[in-house]
């Protein structure tokens, strides 16, 4: 029997380190999102601040309890380091997390 139990209703958005790391050609983000939030996406910033790349209305698995995936293409990028953030109209992630590109 399953029970309905309030405190375990995740409250704010969750995001794993990126993997492979540091990366040569892509990497993996896994992220979790709470339930009836609108507009999340996805925000890539070099080392000076500057916005590189955005992804717009990130996709949240209904149903699962596991993490939602995006593969980054960093081919583009120059070798460096770069700092993401998912985000929604009402949450962010607790902290920026670091991608190596060699």
């Amino acid at each position: 029997m399953w029970l309905y139990d309030r405190r375990n209703i995740q409250k704010r958005i969750i995001s794993k380190q990126n993997y492979p790391n540091p990366v040569k050609t892509s990497t993996t983000i896994e992220y979790s999102i709470p339930s009836g939030q609108q507009n999340v996406s996805l925000k890539v910033y070099n080392s000076n601040g500057r916005r590189v790349f955005i992804k717009r209305k990130l996709e949240k698995l209904v149903y699962s309890s596991s993490f939602n995936k995006i593969e980054l293409d960093m081919t583009k990028y120059k070798p460096g380091m770069y700092f993401y953030t998912i985000e929604s109209d009402s949450y962010k992630s607790e902290k920026k997390k670091i991608i190596v590109v060699d």
